[in-house]
């Protein structure tokens, strides 16, 4: 994922209680613009990964995350799941300033999310 922008909101969707959730919008490996739903140990673990960028002085927008679903179970009702993990690697210089000019052009105004321009600053 070339991740383009994110926000975290509070809501109650798909069936599951009201809780906070992780949206990241993003470019995948087929040049294609596309948007993902994080919530609980996973959005904990993206967390994780900007804070050590952050850390680094690394900027999200200039590297590539790959995210991976790790096989979890739970210790207090023994049920399985998934929690993903993410990795990151720095991007190109040259694919970076290509994002960059194609996220000028989008129409985040309505959205309460950070931008590759705001993240790069």
């Amino acid at each position: 994922m070339e991740v383009l922008a994110f926000r975290k909101f509070q809501d109650e969707m798909f069936g599951y209680d009201f809780q906070t959730w992780l949206e990241v919008i993003f470019i995948d490996p087929d040049n294609i613009i596309a948007h993902i739903l994080f919530k609980t140990e996973s959005l904990d673990n993206f967390d994780e990964m900007r804070l050590d960028l952050s850390a680094n002085k690394q900027a999200i927008s200039t590297g590539i995350v790959t995210a991976e679903m790790v096989p979890r179970s739970s210790s207090a009702t023994g049920n399985s799941y998934n929690a993903v993990e993410f990795t990151w690697k720095p991007n190109t210089p040259e694919r970076i300033e290509e994002i960059k000019a194609f996220a000028k052009c989008l129409p985040y105004e309505a959205l309460t999310i950070r931008t590759i321009e705001a993240a790069a600053e």
